[in-house]
């Protein structure tokens, strides 16, 4: 059954008064009428205001009636079906979760999505970046937005905290630091390529690994071959 058939006075073809919606065109009537949220507030109107008066309402009822009839909500609410002994038990209630939350149910309305806690190094304000002091071929970190240790673009200051914080910047950090170490024994070119070979002239040997040209360096070949040389 249409909202209009059931109380003429509360929906005419022009103003529904139970939405307070005016109504202009015969569609806008029409598109009112059969809403979603019309028929969840004409429910909620005769649940609060119920026809026979009683308490919890039970079904909607389409006799005729008067504001004589409607329920005192200082006794019970029909939206959950509760009474009340006092006027302060009853606004207790009406402030509360549980009715709060099925008065929204009943609107159509969803409920707010919880919202994570954004993680502390997204909180943190981007550094200001400025000119580089240059004490080694590399700085551990150069800055937000480009790593040249590693040569890696970043987007914003979280990916360049999660480049700093991985394992590949911090084993070229590694090694920079044994490269360091090693002082002037590494040509220029070799210590900013961080390349794949490493050349002793003393021995003419080549070696893969940083870690491996530190060996030879420290082995009793090349420290022959250094004192004849």
């Amino acid at each position: 059954m249409k909202s209009s058939d059931i109380d003429q006075d509360l929906f005419t073809d022009s103003y529904c008064k139970v939405c307070s919606a005016q109504l202009i065109s015969e569609s806008q009537r029409v598109a009112h009428y059969e809403s979603r949220k019309h028929a969840s507030k004409v429910r909620l109107y005769y649940m609060l205001h119920p026809r026979d008066g009683g308490c919890p309402a039970k079904r909607l009822r389409a006799e005729n009636g008067s504001d004589a009839d409607m329920v005192d909500k200082n006794k019970c609410c029909t939206l959950c079906n509760m009474s009340f002994t006092s006027a302060v038990v009853a606004d207790s209630h009406y402030q509360g979760k549980i009715h709060a939350k099925r008065l929204k149910l009943l609107l159509g309305e969803k409920p707010p999505l919880k919202t994570t806690a954004a993680p502390l190094t997204s909180l943190k304000a981007p550094r200001v970046d400025t000119a580089p002091m240059v004490a080694s071929p590399y700085q551990r970190r150069d800055s937000d937005r480009y790593c040249g240790l590693c040569a890696a673009w970043f987007n914003n200051p979280l990916m360049a905290q999660q480049h700093y914080d991985g394992k590949k910047h911090k084993k070229n950090a590694a090694r920079v630091a044994l490269l360091e170490q090693l002082g002037t024994s590494l040509d220029l070119g070799e210590l900013r390529g961080l390349r794949r070979t490493y050349r002793c002239t003393t021995c003419s040997v080549s070696l893969n690994s940083i870690e491996q040209y530190h060996a030879h360096l420290q082995g009793s070949k090349h420290q022959t071959n250094l004192k004849n040389k």
